[in-house]
C-alpha cells in the first residue's frame, strides 16, 4: 500500500510479486480484484514449480483436466511442460496440438512423471519451440523416448534422464547413439550411469560425438560401485585434454557424488575449469530444475 492508503501502480506490485513464490501469488490474487489482475500476469507464470502442483492437486489431474487448466489466459507465456501420466494415456496430434495452441512458447517437457513403457512420445516433436526434453525412467525397450528424439532431431538441445535400471547395461548407450546421430545440436546433456562393467569407453567415444556439448553431468548410481562410473569421467577429462570435447565448459556434480572422487580427478577438472559442485539434497533435483531455463544463455555454434 502506498502512504495515501491507495495501491500501489501495477508495475510496481509486478516487480514485488516476481519475487514471491506461486503458492503466494495465489493467496495474493484473493486479496482485490487489482492484486488479482497483477498475480495472473502471464510473465509469473512460466512454468509450475512442484509447490505450486502440490498446493493445487494440479499434479493429481488427468490429460484433459491438464488441457483445460492451460488454456487459462495466466499459462500463455508458459515455457515448460509437465504433463500428468496415467496408465492408458495415449498422446495424440490432437492432444499436442492443442497443448502448442495453449503454450506457443513451450521449450522444455518434463516426462519425468512417464514410465519407460509410455507410448506415442513422438508426437512431442510437433511443438516447434521445443527444444529440450527430460524423460523420468528408460529402459532398452523404451522405444517412444528414441522415437521422440529422433523426431526431434537437430532441435533438440537439452537431453536429460532421471533413471536407468541399475541392470540394464544397453539403455543408455542405446539412447546416447540415437541422440548423438539424429540430434546433433545437443547441448545440456544429464544422465544416471547404471552398471557397465568395463562399457565405459564406449559411452565416452558416444560422447565424443556430441561436437556442441556444453554442460554434462553423469550421475552416480547409490547402492553401486563407482570404479566404472570414475572411469568415464577420467577418459572424458582425458579427451577434453586431447580436444575432443571443444565445446564442454561445464560438468556438474553433486556434493555426494563429488566426494567420491578420485583427488587426482579432482585437480584435473579444476585445472580445465570444467568442475561445477551444487549443494543438492538426497536426490538429483540439479536434473529437473523448477525453474525455467535461458537456453539463448548457453553459446551459438
Amino acid at each position: 500500500m502506498s502512504s495515501s492508503g491507495d495501491l500501489l501502480p501495477p508495475e510496481i506490485l509486478l516487480r514485488v510479486f516476481q519475487w514471491l513464490p506461486q503458492v503466494d501469488l495465489l493467496q495474493m490474487s484473493l486479496v482485490c480484484q487489482q492484486w488479482h489482475i497483477v498475480a495472473m500476469d502471464s510473465t509469473l507464470w512460466t512454468h509450475i514449480t512442484w509447490e505450486t502442483e502440490l498446493a493445487c492437486r494440479w499434479m493429481m489431474v488427468t490429460l484433459p483436466h491438464y488441457q483445460a487448466l492451460l488454456k487459462r489466459p495466466q499459462f500463455c507465456a508458459m515455457r515448460k511442460l509437465k504433463p500428468p501420466s496415467r496408465k492408458g494415456t495415449c498422446i495424440t496430434l490432437n492432444i499436442v496440438r492443442d497443448l502448442s495452441e495453449s503454450c506457443p512458447h513451450i521449450q522444455t517437457l518434463d516426462l519425468s512423471c512417464w514410465d519407460a513403457y509410455a507410448t506415442e512420445l513422438h508426437h512431442f516433436a510437433d511443438i516447434r519451440s521445443l527444444r529440450g526434453v527430460w524423460f523420468g525412467s528408460i529402459k532398452s525397450e523404451s522405444h517412444a523416448h528414441l522415437k521422440l528424439c529422433e523426431a526431434m532431431g537437430t532441435s533438440m538441445i537439452d537431453l536429460r534422464v532421471r533413471s536407468i535400471s541399475w541392470h540394464d547395461t544397453d539403455a543408455l548407450l542405446k539412447l546416447l547413439q540415437k541422440v548423438s546421430t539424429s540430434c546433433v545440436n545437443v547441448k545440456i546433456l544429464y544422465a544416471h550411469v547404471p552398471l557397465y562393467n568395463g562399457l565405459c569407453g564406449q559411452v565416452v567415444a558416444v560422447l565424443k560425438r556430441f561436437t556442441h556439448l556444453q554442460v554434462l553431468s553423469l550421475c552416480w548410481r547409490e547402492g553401486t560401485d563407482s570404479t566404472h562410473w570414475q572411469d568415464i569421467y577420467e577418459e572424458i577429462v582425458q579427451g577434453c585434454e586431447n580436444n575432443a570435447f571443444r565445446e564442454l565448459r561445464t560438468i556438474v556434480f553433486t556434493q555426494r557424488d563429488y566426494a567420491r572422487l578420485r583427488k587426482p580427478l579432482k585437480r584435473k577438472l579444476r585445472k580445465l575449469g570444467l568442475l561445477e559442485v551444487r549443494n543438492d539434497p538426497g536426490t538429483y533435483p540439479h536434473l529437473f530444475p523448477d525453474a525455467v531455463l535461458d537456453y539463448s544463455q548457453l553459446s551459438s555454434n
